[in-house]
């Protein structure tokens, strides 16, 4: 199912069993933790249950009696059932928090885990807002439901039928009037969830499209501000936000009418509890502690009535949550590992494309029945037209997509048969966009790799050409970087990927290279760092500069996703075809 499609399905289960049953390994390691709870659980609704039945005796027992020391024992005892009620609430909500948290965080492993095993393709087609809404918001209403809502729920079921039992044994007749009531408020519950449950969906989806746009609009704050557009994306946020704005007002006049309606039984309820128990205890057929008691008992379960609406609504989150989350773990990455992988120690004799043909999108051809070969140590160019297929070649040789027709072999393995890690350790990639996380100059050369020593990530960025600039930082290789390398130019970014190249060592190296945009100074320094990390390795190199590829062995020139042409420099001039016409034109 398309990951797109997914994220606009309508899920509004209040519960589903399936669902509940793939969160309980996630809770499985606290079960302690949750029996402790359910324990407290039991406790605070036979407080709650008890502690009305110690006003009634005094009233009916030690008032009439004028038993000074048994109205002393009654409040004291009430009192200790408030501090253990409030205690036992403490204790369970510290448990709960507890157990929510690591459960989560446990899903919050996986759930990125599984993220970093998909295939580029799915990054390709889900927006960044929507990924960061599966790790973040979706979690975190889980772990709402865990904490607070489902408790609650369960307290007031145990509550509302412990009541209901002590009603029902005081005086069967009272807690039948009392409870004549209840089919009204079942169908208005009914009634709100129906007409609710739609608009807070949809307020979600578009809250969740709020989300993405902002998290895009953030990322591209650059472009949008260098282009003036401003006041469009503006426009475009106040249509999204008048959207949200329409359909709250829609949801929240119908949770005020619910509101109120409830109100309104509660009113009718206890006018009928006093109209009937009233006329019972002018009778003397029951006491006035009774009739207290059932108006506390009425008092106390409407009040979980109330909060009825949004605990259900946060259930219907957390389950839609949850679909949403599983599917994410349960997507299998279209770049699978082997069921069986081939073993492969390294490069020994060639890289081979053998009618390599690919679509991105299964319809509109890229690449068609590409093929050559790269011997061990030699050094490629790729040259060609934007968009002949270049970086497509790359991508697939690094196996971020598979090709619909052909194989890429390494010593005659096919690569979907051998395991990513081995196949991507021994890959280096020098992109021409660079991407700087936030951290420190060495985290960024090492990306947290415990092999690469401080040593290591030293010799790099000397070899890389990189020292020159970062030994005129205060803190070095400690230095902080931005989000996205801010306060690096372009030419630092790239001898940045070049000196993560040389910390990792690889055996084949792929290059982007781009050095147009950059002064002489730095453009230097790049291609003499790239010299010496081609030296001994098996290159190949997108250009697009056709004079710095001058020395390749040899050039593969792309064009409509087919080679056209292959030879050396002087080779490809002689014939004065496209690469000569290619050559010619930067030339001028």
């Amino acid at each position: 199912m398309d990951a797109v499609q997914f994220e606009e399905q309508d899920y509004g289960k209040v519960y589903d069993k399936t669902l509940a049953r793939r969160i309980v390994p996630f809770l499985a390691p606290f079960w302690r933790y949750i029996l402790a709870s359910a324990l407290l659980l039991i406790v605070s609704a036979a407080v709650a249950v008890v502690a009305p039945t110690l006003i009634r005796r005094a009233i009916d027992v030690n008032i009439p009696a004028a038993d000074t020391a048994g109205l002393a024992f009654t409040l004291s005892a009430y009192i200790l059932l408030q501090l253990l009620l409030l205690g036992s609430g403490y204790l369970q909500s510290v448990l709960l928090q507890i157990t929510g948290q690591r459960a989560m965080a446990g899903l919050k492993r996986r759930l990125f885990g599984r993220m970093m095993d998909l295939s580029i393709e799915y990054f390709d087609r889900n927006p960044v807002g929507r990924l960061m809404s599966r790790v973040n918001s979706d979690v975190d209403s889980l772990q709402m439901l865990f904490t607070s809502t489902a408790v609650a729920l369960a307290g007031d079921l145990l509550m509302f039928f412990g009541m209901m039992g002590v009603m029902l044994w005081i005086n069967w007749k009272l807690a039948v009037v009392t409870f004549s009531i209840l089919p009204m408020i079942f169908a208005l519950s009914v009634w709100f969830q129906r007409v609710s449950r739609p608009i807070f969906l949809e307020v979600r989806k578009v809250a969740a499209e709020v989300s993405a746009f902002l998290a895009e609009s953030i990322q591209g704050v650059r472009v949008i501000q260098s282009f003036g557009a401003e006041d469009s994306m503006s426009r475009r946020m106040d249509r999204l936000n008048e959207r949200v704005c329409g359909m709250r007002k829609d949801a929240e006049m119908k949770v005020i009418f619910f509101f109120n309606a409830i109100t309104v039984l509660e009113s009718i309820g206890l006018g009928l509890l006093l109209w009937y128990g009233g006329g019972r205890a002018v009778q003397g057929a029951i006491s006035i502690g009774t009739l207290v008691l059932f108006i506390s008992y009425v008092r106390q379960f409407f009040g979980p009535i109330r909060g009825l609406s949004d605990q259900v609504n946060v259930m219907q989150r957390a389950f839609a949550s949850a679909e949403r989350v599983f599917s994410l773990l349960d997507l299998p990455p279209k770049v699978a590992e082997p069921a069986t992988p081939i073993p492969w120690a390294g490069l020994e004799n060639e890289i081979k494309f053998e009618d390599v043909s690919f679509s991105y999108d299964d319809k509109t051809p890229v690449l068609c029945d590409v093929s050559f070969t790269v011997r061990k140590g030699e050094r490629i160019a790729i040259v060609g037209p934007t968009g002949g297929g270049k970086t497509t070649i790359i991508s697939l040789l690094c196996r971020f997509y598979d090709p619909q027709k052909g194989r890429i072999a390494l010593d005659g393995i096919d690569i979907r048969g051998m395991r990513q890690a081995d196949l991507r350790s021994r890959v280096g990639l020098v992109l021409q966009d660079v991407f700087v996380f936030p951290g420190d100059m060495a985290t960024n050369v090492s990306l947290g790799a415990a092999e690469c020593t401080a040593g290591k990530i030293e010799d790099a960025c000397r070899a890389a050409n990189l020292s020159e600039y970062i030994d005129t930082l205060p803190a070095k290789h400690a230095t902080e970087l931005s989000e996205r390398g801010q306060e690096l130019s372009t030419g630092q970014r790239q001898l940045l990927s070049i000196a993560r190249a040389f910390a990792y060592d690889p055996q084949i190296l792929v290059l982007d290279e781009a050095t147009s945009s950059v002064d002489p100074h730095t453009e230097a320094l790049i291609q003499s760092a790239l010299q010496e990390l081609m030296a001994g390795r098996t290159s190949i190199v997108i250009a697009h500069r056709l004079s710095t590829i001058r020395n390749a062995d040899r050039i593969l020139v792309i064009q409509g996703g087919k080679v056209v042409e292959s030879g050396t420099h002087e080779e490809l001039l002689a014939r004065n075809g496209m690469y000569g016409r290619l050559y010619e034109l930067q030339e001028e």
